[in-house]
């Protein structure tokens, strides 16, 4: 059992920015007698113990003292689903690539949740409806400011589009007060989605099923109909939260640089962003590429439309 703190007194003030100070939080305890300082700041919950001469005798982390709330997320990504078997392929898995290491560091600010994620090489060993596709990155948002994320990490989806946490079958949970989020879904080469509710969260997990259009999400076709089954956009190649076929700064002109940038009927056989359909080979031409989608999920007709990612 840890320490015990019995906080005697409390004061502190906020600004404009969100910073939060408490410079006199008197706490006694059976190891210290002094103060305690937490700063807030965005997002960032941390502390620190002084004694009575204003040293620095200990830090902590306001996070671990909350949660956790755990969310049970559905959804499927555009490039691996199969609408004919209503889930998605996993030939990633298939062919040994997905790695066991977290894509998303440097790609995604992780927050409350260590970065480099990584899970056993003996969750890639399922072939059934729980076979891993692939990571994914779930993100809880402050309810009143849907902008401002307090809580992301890395997590897997399964074929059945259910979305679980780094032991493969649990429900993604986070050190986080019981409370209403917005819950964001994000992939390295699929635009985000957002529910556009605040969602009650607590110990105990809450369904979210963004398959379903019963399900609100943030701004306008956030999400792509395929027969009634709502699924995440594909060819965002670039990670700029766009879908963009041609000009400066396209998702498709990576491809082609992937398989060679003069010979569009190469191929590679690679885990990476230009890998749309995730089936483990770059292709520019030919069935099954990856920039056809792009082209489509802009409009199919004018290359150069945009479609752009509805988080805020």
């Amino acid at each position: 059992m840890g320490t015990v703190y019995a906080v005697c007194g409390v004061s502190g003030k906020k600004d404009a920015t969100g910073t939060f100070n408490h410079p006199a939080m008197y706490f006694s305890s059976g190891a210290y007698w002094g103060s305690m300082v937490i700063d807030v700041l965005g997002n960032t919950l941390s502390g620190k113990f002084l004694n009575d001469q204003g040293q620095v005798i200990d830090h902590f982390d306001i996070r671990k003292a909350f949660g956790p709330v755990k969310v049970e997320v559905k959804a499927f990504l555009e490039g691996p689903f199969d609408p004919v078997a209503g889930r998605m392929r996993d030939d990633l898995r298939s062919a040994g690539m997905i790695p066991t290491t977290s894509p998303y560091p440097g790609v995604f600010p992780h927050l409350g949740e260590p970065s480099a994620a990584t899970i056993a090489p003996a969750l890639l060993a399922d072939t059934g409806a729980n076979a891993i596709v692939d990571w994914v990155f779930v993100e809880l948002r402050d309810r009143f400011v849907p902008s401002q994320v307090v809580g992301s990490k890395a997590a897997l989806i399964q074929r059945d589009g259910d979305v679980v946490d780094m032991d493969g079958t649990s429900p993604v949970q986070f050190a986080l007060p019981a409370e209403s989020y917005h819950v964001a879904l994000r992939h390295r080469n699929h635009l985000g989605v957002m529910t556009a509710e605040a969602i009650a969260l607590a110990a105990a997990p809450n369904a979210i099923d963004l398959t379903s259009s019963s399900t609100a999400t943030f701004g306008v076709e956030a999400r792509k109909d395929i027969n009634g089954v709502q699924v995440l956009w594909t060819g965002n190649v670039v990670q700029d939260k766009m879908l963009k076929y041609a000009g400066s700064g396209n998702d498709r002109d990576p491809i082609l640089v992937r398989v060679g940038g003069f010979t569009p009927n190469n191929t590679e056989v690679i885990y990476s962003n230009e890998d749309g359909n995730l089936d483990g080979v770059v292709k520019y031409a030919g069935a099954r590429n990856d920039r056809d989608p792009i082209l489509v999920n802009i409009g199919g007709i004018t290359p150069n439309n945009t479609r752009q990612e509805r988080l805020p």
